[in-house]
């Protein structure tokens, strides 16, 4: 048996109008349908099924296609993150050298290690998390239109200029250059709270959008105008919305069996007790009869 627990709300579109959409109500993670809104495998994982976006999953992985790009995820039983990452590339067909940048990222699920390619056919972003002796590997793959990654940034929240610090580091990661932006804007979306969107362009061609949330910035970079990198941006709608239902069987067998001896203690100081009063019975009935 399994327990649903649904660890993530739907974050990060990253483009204002997306981010004061997905701000505005709560209740709407409530009325997404585990059944239709996401993908659910045998094992017990679960992925956002991105709205407008084409489902090719299978039963042993999720697949959604869009002209945004591919995002793809698995699960596979092992210790290893490597040879994780390694066999969702394969699967995925996407042909890769060493990434250009490793690290940690903490989410509201969990803390995902993060990889980034460059390929002939366009930039990948690949997250990997173990959990339960699960290796799990979440890729998009796009194109030079839009890449999407994750920075951390302590206190980006209260100061926005780390979110322009944080498109700067990202640039330099994927074009292995520095680049200072044209024109840096900074817009305040105000649905329930106030969102801080960082929005640079370039002399090259080159765009960028960055989100914080929490301690992560969530940034789109890349040749494509604000649509095309907020299309990209979903990505981290699917990432943030990956949640797995614990097995819960050996707790429920714990419960049972818990459960089970309670009911014999009981019935046991239930017969003790009415051997007791038999007994009592038999004491009465001879002082009665003396």
């Amino acid at each position: 048996m399994r327990r649903r627990l649904l660890i993530a709300a739907l974050l990060c579109c990253v483009v204002p109008a997306a981010v004061a959409a997905q701000e505005a109500d709560e209740a709407a993670a409530d009325r997404l349908d585990i059944a239709t809104d996401f993908y659910n495998h045998a094992d017990g994982w679960h992925v956002f099924i991105p709205t407008g976006w084409d489902d090719r999953s299978t039963p042993d992985y999720a697949l959604f296609t869009a002209d945004a790009g591919t995002i793809f995820a698995v699960g596979y039983r092992g210790d290893s993150a490597e040879q994780a990452a390694a066999d969702a590339l394969r699967t995925a067909e996407i042909t890769v050298d060493a990434p250009y940048d490793v690290r940690e990222v903490n989410l509201v699920n969990g803390t995902w290690t993060q990889q980034l390619y460059n390929t002939d056919a366009g930039p990948v972003t690949l997250h990997t998390q173990q959990y339960e002796g699960m290796q799990y590997v979440l890729i998009f793959r796009g194109s030079p239109a839009a890449h999407p990654l994750i920075l951390m940034r302590e206190g980006v929240l209260e100061n926005p200029e780390l979110a322009a610090q944080a498109i700067s580091e990202a640039i330099t990661l994927a074009a292995d250059t520095q680049a200072s932006p044209d024109v840096t804007e900074t817009r305040l979306e105000t649905e329930g709270r106030t969102i801080p969107v960082t929005i640079q362009t370039f002399a090259d061609g080159r765009n960028a959008i960055a989100l914080p949330r929490g301690e992560a910035v969530y940034i789109v970079t890349g040749t494509g105008d604000l649509a095309a990198l907020n299309a990209a941006s979903t990505y981290f709608t699917v990432l943030n919305d990956f949640f797995i239902t614990p097995e819960t069987t050996p707790y429920l067998i714990l419960g049972i069996a818990v459960a089970a001896a309670v009911m014999l203690i009981l019935i046991g100081s239930m017969m003790l007790r009415r051997r007791n009063l038999l007994k009592d019975e038999a004491a009465l009935r001879e002082l009665t009869t003396a």
